[in-house]
């Protein structure tokens, strides 16, 4: 089994040899994180490869941010403070359904408005798929400066449109922390 160690900061289906392990670790020990929980409580797992559903970033940018504490329920207590936060332009990510995957895209957006970080002017290159032209150019642009996205490994794109999963957005929820 994989869950060895403090239970409170392992999951079975994250092993310390992966290079997910010390973001998790991090973000799970701080509380931005949970795992997955049912009826009887938290099932001791995390989902490494399943997609980030978009009240899920919501809910780790909002604590990341300090906007929630432990008794916010989830998820109709972050989707209220949403509205009390008054981001009119994450109009952009709502129309789809809360319960949806979030892409890579989605994840940036949500993060910079909860977190409070402002787009800058585009430096042609940082991402090979990413032009000034793109109307999320300066919203990529302030998240490659603070740190929480840098581009895929390889290929250093930021493949806008691709789903985002649980391990890759733990490394930014802990790059945020």
């Amino acid at each position: 089994s994989n869950y060895h160690g403090d239970s409170a900061v392992r999951f079975y289906d994250v092993s310390e040899d992966e290079w997910m392990a010390p973001h998790v670790r991090k973000v799970k020990t701080n509380g931005i994180v949970k795992g997955y929980s049912d009826e009887a409580g938290p099932t001791g797992y995390y989902g490494p490869g399943d997609d980030v559903r978009l009240i899920e970033v919501l809910a780790i940018a909002m604590r990341l941010a300090g906007e929630v504490d432990e008794d916010t329920a989830y998820p109709d207590g972050y989707l209220e403070k949403l509205d009390d936060l008054n981001i009119s332009d994450l109009n952009t990510v709502t129309y789809l359904d809360w319960g949806s995957p979030a892409t890579r895209l989605d994840a940036l957006i949500i993060m910079n408005r909860v977190i409070g970080i402002t787009g800058e002017s585009y430096v042609a290159g940082t991402f090979p798929d990413v032009t000034g032209e793109d109307d999320f150019s300066k919203d990529a642009m302030a998240s490659y400066s603070a740190g929480f996205f840098m581009g895929e490994g390889g290929t250093g794109n930021l493949n806008p449109y691709a789903h985002m999963n649980r391990a890759a957005f733990s490394k930014v929820a802990g790059v945020a922390l």
